[in-house]
Formats: C-alpha cells, sequence, structure tokens
C-alpha cells in the first residue's frame, strides 16, 4: 500500500482514502460533519454548530494530511490503530483550539469536551469502517 490524498474530512479520514473513492468519499465527509455537528448542538450552546463542525474538520484535514503522508505504515497491522489513536488526540487538540477561536465566549472546558465527544464519535465510525474493509481483505 503505498500513500495517497483523500478529500478532506477529519484528520483520521485520510487513513482510510485507499477505500474510498469519488461520492463514497463525499458521504463519508457529509457524515463525520453531521455526526460531530449534532454533538456540538448537544454539548456548545448557542447556533451555529453545522459551521463550527465543517470548519473544524476542514481545517483538521488540511493540518493532519502532512502528518499522515509521513506516518501512515505500509501495510495493515498494530502500527495502522497507533497512526488512527495519534491523529485522534491532534484532531482533539486541533479542533478544540479551533472551537475556542469561533466561540470566544465559551468556557475551554466545554468547547474541550464537545472535541472529544464529538471525535470519539467519528472515530468510532471511522474505526468500524476501517475493520469492515480490513475485514473484506
Amino acid at each position: 500500500m503505498s500513500h495517497f490524498f483523500a478529500p478532506p474530512v477529519d484528520l483520521g479520514i485520510p487513513l482510510l482514502g485507499f477505500a474510498f473513492l469519488g461520492a463514497t468519499a463525499i458521504v463519508l465527509l457529509a457524515v463525520v460533519i453531521l455526526l460531530e455537528a449534532l454533538i456540538y448542538r448537544r454539548v456548545i450552546p448557542g447556533g451555529h454548530w453545522f459551521r463550527d463542525s465543517l470548519v473544524v474538520n476542514i481545517a483538521s484535514a488540511a493540518l493532519g494530511i502532512p502528518f499522515l503522508w509521513t506516518a501512515f505504515p505500509s501495510y495493515p497491522g498494530p502500527q495502522l490503530y497507533a497512526v488512527l489513536a495519534a491523529t485522534w488526540l491532534l484532531s482533539v487538540g486541533i479542533e478544540g483550539v479551533l472551537l475556542r477561536l469561533l466561540r470566544r465566549r465559551t468556557r475551554w472546558g466545554r468547547l474541550f469536551a464537545a472535541s472529544v465527544a464529538a471525535n470519539l464519535v467519528s472515530y468510532f465510525v471511522l474505526a468500524a469502517v476501517m475493520a469492515a474493509f480490513l475485514a473484506s481483505q
């Protein structure tokens, strides 16, 4: 398996880029943005939850692609899951900071909790998709 690029979705989704082409990548992008937006809606007071999700997911992907380009293992195995865990931590940090810039009046703890919860849900979906893809090989 070689290195690849995927549409900007979330920091971990380029890991799945080899499994998705064209419209499927766009559907996955929409699912992650919507899932995280719904969590932001419940955890962060006020509006703009969809905008926030869209901005932070595109930005975290753009910032994470260089990391993945160098860290992606050449074969599936435990290293693949270690990279996925690292991308989760980076996503939480990047998205937390970006949420703080978008929502300056909201407490940092609430924004961090929203980032953790949103990324737990989206990465659970990503891990399930990745496991299904690897099982089909």
